[in-house]
């Protein structure tokens, strides 16, 4: 889970572990994590990188009564503010009737004043099953050339997301929960909504998934990730040590 005080005792870890010691790259294992909140990853990267990320980012939330009195907006509203409209520069979906926001230059993680000395890659693994910000954290590694994706795409749409609308049916009274709005930034395609494109695609072959849930070995420990991890692999292959 992407909880946010998880950010802050990640780096409270790896402080020491920098100061002390030569640390070359930094591996963040994501695999089936199905996230949280974005600012336990913005947390723990404004103390790592170099360079700030953010983009200008496009929203698109359904135009529906529903919406309009969850978020607290009117046709007037919409009309007067310039960071909401009903048409964007970017592919959309054709159904069903939506209005955007705009953010430009949103930032995702900025470089702390008091932040780390290291100069190296951050690596993200990640599998299928990542969602909300863990998608979103894996995202962000194509606005960075210090921050690096390995492993599988997700099928589930990603992107920057907001609190889910929590809705209850009338007669069964079952409470469910349903994400709000859209990620359509630097959309050229409807099918760009899934946000998320990893850089070094790997994945598992049959043999590796079996070895995975039928080991006695920690499959987090240090013997298994060099020995029998693809993902892993791969870091230390664009590290240059195999």
């Amino acid at each position: 889970m992407m909880v946010e005080a998880y950010g802050d005792s990640l780096s409270k870890r790896l402080e020491p572990v920098i100061t002390n010691d030569t640390v070359k790259a930094i591996v963040l294992d994501i695999r089936g994590n199905p996230g949280g909140s974005d600012n336990t990853y913005s947390r723990f990267l404004d103390k790592v990188i170099k360079e700030a990320l953010k983009q200008n980012v496009v929203v698109g939330r359904v135009y529906s009564p529903f919406n309009l009195n969850y978020f607290h907006l009117t046709n007037d509203s919409i009309k007067k503010n310039p960071a909401i409209s009903f048409k964007v520069d970017v592919a959309t979906l054709k159904k069903p009737d939506m209005y955007y926001i705009s953010y430009p230059d949103f930032t995702f993680a900025v470089p702390d004043l008091n932040s780390f000395s290291f100069d190296g890659r951050i690596y993200v693994l990640q599998d299928r099953y990542i969602y909300s910000s863990a998608s979103n954290l894996s995202n962000l590694a194509k606005l960075s050339n210090q921050l690096v994706s390995i492993g599988e795409t997700p099928d589930l749409v990603g992107g920057l997301q907001t609190n889910p609308s929590v809705l209850q049916l009338p007669h069964s009274k079952l409470i469910f929960r349903i994400e709000p709005q859209i990620d359509f930034t630097s959309c050229k395609t409807a099918a760009d909504i899934f946000q998320n494109n990893v850089e070094h695609p790997v994945n598992y072959s049959i043999d590796e998934l079996y070895l995975r849930v039928t080991t006695n070995e920690d499959i987090l420990g240090q013997s298994f990730l060099l020995k029998h991890d693809p993902m892993f692999g791969k870091v230390l292959e664009l590290e240059g040590l195999r």
